[in-house]
């Protein structure tokens, strides 16, 4: 991902910018800059003058010198790299400055493009705010995801308020339920709605999925609200939400393969299938694979079970293999159940529960540092590799045990942000910001567990290069995150690649919303042919996803080129992929 703005004037007769003479002296808040007297003049006014000025005495390099106190205080490299003829790559963040240092100096272009850019982020702000459909993708998303990882209170009256808000999604025309339309006889409008019913199922699954994998602890509060959305699908007449659910669960749980993105959730989506095996949602001839993870060994005969382990060599260990030989699996179900690691400090730290560390603290050798191990049985991929006590006591938010560890002198290890990003206790965090923790590489596990005060916090005061990295798109759909989308697009991102992973996801709302920006006003804020890093447009992604409705919003755009080859596909152009 691209840094948002960038800006840079013409330099003349200069031919290469490595050839533009560090010639004058300037002084910004007392500190001295060697910049270009060229670049200088070209694009400072008041220091234009101050040069004109004193042309009529003969100055040295050495007495030349311009002096000024910016009040704001930001990134004064900025100002340098303009004054030495240097373009600047520049973010939100940096906007107030710029705009103030701008008209401190005079610099009129600059003025003009801040002012620019402040009009597109006005505009698009006023597109997100506007747009209906997106605002109910984030009320769904409030309503399903707590931030505060408390039980749901309401949980009789959250699946009517989903209902409510999935049927005035107006991009799909026709509502789930309409009271006033018991009867369709039109084969053409029975067969938009079915389409129109099975759209808004795969949107409400795939969030409700998503809030099962980072709310895992709540699962059965969750389930409830899944099982009774079905039933009020049915009692309406309608096909049920529930195999439609079960599908995308299946999917997922199928792509369990090394190196592939659904192992980042592996233990979630066995614990999740688990349940529904258990609920009769699934069934074991649904999950009958070569690769079934250990977790399912109660389901596998004796040679799968030896193949599993020989190629599972992490969880091949003593206990495990004792736990297989006895009990017909009971010792197993009964962990499986649970979805907890069953080690015991794990256990207290994860409740909390102060007073039985403290007694195991007491124990001779007792190391504040120690790791606990992975299992097959945790339910939270996140915390299943080896973590140190205070790791975990930082993503379980035990806050009590996590104050006696530091109090015993456990370690600050570099991962520790980490998990107390994940865990979203604010506490915590505090505790590490006053310890100078470095949150680098946390923006993506904030936007995963959807923390969108901490994720902002991250952003705008800890001041995290969210440009950089073009994974934080891509995981907002992955994670259904469109709360922290729109904070991104109103921080300026390139709406270009939202596009592109909007098409890829079949998101049939935002590819709407994409193309809007572009066809609502005369300027152009996207490049609708813009290329993945495969060098597919929009349009060609959609043509090979075969989704019609997609291919249909983006020939809207008068800019569209239908055109385009595909650059590593034999240069096939989009008749051919019809």
């Amino acid at each position: 991902m691209s840094i948002p703005f960038m800006f840079h004037f013409q330099n003349g007769s200069c031919q290469n910018l490595d050839e533009i003479p560090k010639d004058f002296n300037v002084f910004i808040n007392g500190e001295e800059y060697l910049c270009s007297r060229w670049a200088s003049s070209k694009i400072s006014n008041s220091i234009k003058r101050f040069i004109n000025e004193n042309q009529k005495s003969p100055f040295s390099q050495k007495s030349e010198r311009f002096k000024i106190n910016l009040e704001d205080s930001g990134d004064i490299r900025l100002i340098v790299s303009l004054l030495c003829g240097q373009p600047i790559d520049f973010t939100t963040n940096s906007l107030t400055f710029l705009m103030n240092a701008a008209h401190s100096l005079e610099m009129e272009l600059v003025l003009k493009e801040v002012n620019c850019i402040y009009q597109r982020l006005e505009y698009i702000e006023e597109q997100i705010d506007s747009d209906d459909n997106f605002s109910i993708l984030c009320s769904i998303e409030k309503k399903l995801f707590n931030a505060n990882n408390e039980i749901i209170s309401n949980i009789d009256l959250i699946p009517y308020e989903i209902i409510d808000l999935i049927n005035s999604i107006e991009i799909f025309d026709v509502p789930i339920i309409d009271s006033d339309d018991c009867f369709i006889e039109n084969p053409e409008i029975i067969k938009l709605t079915d389409k129109n019913h099975q759209n808004r199922m795969q949107l409400l699954s795939n969030l409700i999925l998503n809030v099962l994998i980072e709310r895992i602890q709540h699962i059965d509060q969750y389930f409830k609200v899944l099982y009774r959305i079905n039933d009020i699908l049915v009692e309406n007449g309608f096909d049920p939400l529930l195999p439609i659910f079960c599908d995308i669960l299946l999917n997922k749980f199928k792509q369990l393969k090394p190196y592939s993105d659904a192992m980042a959730i592996s233990q979630e989506l066995c614990f999740i299938v688990y349940k529904l095996i258990e609920k009769e949602g699934i069934f074991k001839k649904d999950i009958s694979f070569q690769n079934l993870p250990l977790f399912f060994a109660h389901l596998m005969n004796e040679s799968q079970l030896k193949a599993r382990l020989y190629f599972d060599i992490r969880d091949q260990t003593e206990t495990f293999l004792t736990i297989n030989k006895k009990n017909d699996f009971e010792i197993h179900r009964q962990f499986i159940q649970k979805g907890m690691n069953p080690d015991e400090i794990m256990t207290m730290i994860r409740f909390d529960d102060v007073s039985k560390v403290q007694n195991e603290a007491m124990k001779t050798n007792f190391d504040f540092n120690a790791k606990i191990q992975s299992s097959i049985y945790e339910q939270c991929s996140f915390v299943n590799s080896p973590l140190t006590y205070l790791e975990i006591s930082a993503f379980f938010g035990s806050i009590k045990c996590f104050k006696f560890l530091l109090m015993n002198g456990a370690e600050l290890t570099p991962n520790l942000p980490k998990y107390a990003i994940g865990g979203g206790n604010l506490e915590i965090i505090h505790i590490c910001d006053q310890k100078e923790c470095n949150f680098k590489d946390t923006l993506r596990i904030a936007l995963k567990y959807h923390h969108h005060k901490i994720f902002k916090w991250l952003i705008n005061t800890k001041s995290l290069e969210y440009w950089k990295d073009l994974d934080l798109i891509k995981d907002c759909f992955y994670f259904q995150n469109y709360k922290s989308l729109a904070v991104l697009l109103k921080k300026g991102i390139d709406l270009s690649l939202v596009l592109i992973e909007s098409v890829k996801n079949n998101n049939l709302i935002l590819t709407r919303f994409c193309s809007s920006i572009n066809n609502n006003t005369d300027k152009t804020y996207m490049n609708i042919n813009t290329k993945d890093e495969k060098g597919k447009t929009p349009l060609q992604i959609a043509c090979i996803n075969n989704n019609a409705d997609i291919v249909t919003i983006l020939l809207e755009d008068k800019n569209i080129d239908i055109n385009s080859c595909i650059h590593h596909d034999d240069g096939k152009r989009i008749l051919f992929l019809f």
